[in-house]
């Protein structure tokens, strides 16, 4: 189903008294927290219980002519969508999104994350926020989406980042997987897996069979918690990991 397609269910179920919760389910996401991250791409925010659309902002006013070229690059791009703000700032001619971030600032441009662009920042030039880097000494308070759809944040900069943040939001569970599997390298994952056993046989190399039975007797394992170990982490990493997940949560 396309982005396009879900905003339309959640728009007419939403119309009909269903609460954004069940939409999420219906829709394939964990939580109404993911369905948030889409609506707001799309241009909804959350508001009196039901998605809305965004209110129409003002946006800033300047002459072309006396815009520089660079500017003019990045404000079109921004407009017409583009949220990554390292191939933003390749493509406008800049090294990374932090050299973008000092240029912008030193012509008088500070980003606005009401607007979610670019404006033109009052004062000097120069004076602005850098709006394409975060300080060291910086500290956002950025959280999940709140009631109304949107991040709470309390300082100017971090527009840039808001992509990257909806994007690890999203792939919450996965991430946590990775980390705790690395966070400890040297712990042997155990499994237990529901079902009824089956003999299956197959044929391996003598000297990987030599090995794992080398690495049962050393760490006291049994071969077999080894081969199903080995083969729920392998589906895992290439594309079954729901259906594992799914299989070991029904144990």
């Amino acid at each position: 189903m396309s982005a396009e397609e879900k905003i339309a269910a959640v728009l007419a179920g939403q119309a009909e008294g269903i609460d954004r919760s069940t939409l999420a389910v219906q829709l394939g996401y964990k939580n109404a927290g993911s369905l948030d991250v889409l609506m707001r791409r799309n241009g909804f925010r959350y508001k009196d219980g039901e998605y809305v659309p965004k209110e129409d902002l003002a946006k800033p006013i300047c002459p072309n002519g006396a815009m520089p070229g660079k500017v003019r690059r990045v404000l079109a791009m921004i407009e017409e969508g583009k949220k990554d703000f390292t191939a933003i700032a390749q493509a406008a001619g800049f090294t990374d999104h932090r050299d973008l971030g000092r240029y912008m600032a030193s012509q008088g441009w500070s980003w606005s994350t009401e607007q979610e662009t670019y404006v033109k920042a009052g004062g000097r030039e120069g004076e602005s926020k850098l709006a394409g880097e975060l300080q060291p000494e910086v500290q956002a308070d950025v959280t999940r989406p709140s009631a109304d759809g949107t991040y709470r944040q309390n300082v100017d900069g971090i527009g840039p980042y808001l992509p990257l943040l909806d994007f690890l939001f999203e792939n919450e569970d996965a991430l946590r997987r990775l980390l705790s599997a690395e966070s400890d390298p040297g712990l042997i994952p155990r499994y237990t897996v529901p079902g009824v056993s089956s003999p299956k046989t197959f044929y391996i190399s003598t000297l990987l069979a030599q090995l794992i039975t080398d690495f049962s007797e050393e760490k006291g394992i049994p071969q077999r918690a080894i081969l199903e170990a080995a083969l729920i982490d392998y589906l895992r990493q290439y594309g079954f990991g729901d259906r594992v997940d799914k299989l070991l949560r029904t144990g």
